[in-house]
């Protein structure tokens, strides 16, 4: 299941604006550092990638997560919506800089949910039409969820 309606309304909102921002004279290191990994400016803008610019902590009621959970982390960085459709199920940021650990690359905003990255084109090229249409001959869903931290993109 992808995530609340109000939970991808405000991560809309989050990544649309950092992938406007990545565009603009803010994002242009960001920008270079994707270059500089091989990504072309088709691959970025397909994938819909965006720069967020300073560390950010929301209240968790804006995402519609309850008020008592810890507020949300979003740190500068590469901003990577996993979207299937029109659903927003997850945003990962790439953290980008020198002293970053291994272990500190990726964060994924709270709230998000489970999906592997890219799944609607890979169901597009096996011939699906949509997830909805990935049925076995019994009519049950295939699962494509896979729980992996390296679902997505390597930046």
């Amino acid at each position: 299941m992808p995530p609340s309606a109000a939970w991808q309304a405000r991560g809309r909102v989050f990544y649309e604006a950092a992938e406007a921002r990545l565009w603009e004279p803010t994002g242009s290191r960001a920008l270079a550092y994707l270059r500089q990994r091989g990504l072309s400016e088709e691959t970025i803008r397909t994938a819909r990638l965006g720069y967020h610019a300073g560390d950010v902590w929301d209240k968790p009621d804006i995402w519609g997560l309850p008020p008592k959970q810890k507020k949300i982390w979003l740190p500068a960085g590469i901003v990577v919506p996993w979207l299937i459709g029109s659903d927003l199920w997850r945003i990962s940021i790439r953290r980008i800089g020198d002293t970053i650990g291994t272990e500190q690359r990726y964060v994924v905003v709270s709230g998000s949910g489970n999906t592997l990255f890219g799944v609607d084109t890979l169901m597009r090229s096996a011939g699906f039409g949509s997830m909805a249409d990935a049925r076995t001959p019994t009519s049950t869903s295939v699962s494509c969820v896979v729980p992996t931290r390296r679902s997505s993109p390597v930046l």
